[in-house]
């Protein structure tokens, strides 16, 4: 388990990784259909699932925000 960078790519692959935990048994049923159904069909079952996951990604980039207004402003360090 790797650290939290507290950089715009550290909050959204935090976000992304949440957003996977929280949909585990979309995850696996997605790896399942991903195996059965033919390659055209599995590609897009794949986009679709990598569109879900990956909508989260501008919480990510809030959290940054916040993180580079607060270091601007003088609590940066209390977020992370």
């Amino acid at each position: 388990m790797a650290e939290l960078q507290c950089t715009v790519d550290g909050y959204t692959k935090m976000t992304t990784e949440i957003m996977k935990l929280l949909l585990i048994f979309v995850s696996w049923g997605v790896a399942f259909l991903e195996t059965v159904l033919p390659t055209n069909l599995a590609l897009s079952v794949n986009y679709i699932y990598a569109f879900i996951t990956g909508f989260s990604s501008w919480i990510g980039y809030f959290l940054a925000g916040v993180n580079y207004f607060g270091k601007e402003y003088g609590f940066g360090d209390i977020l992370c």
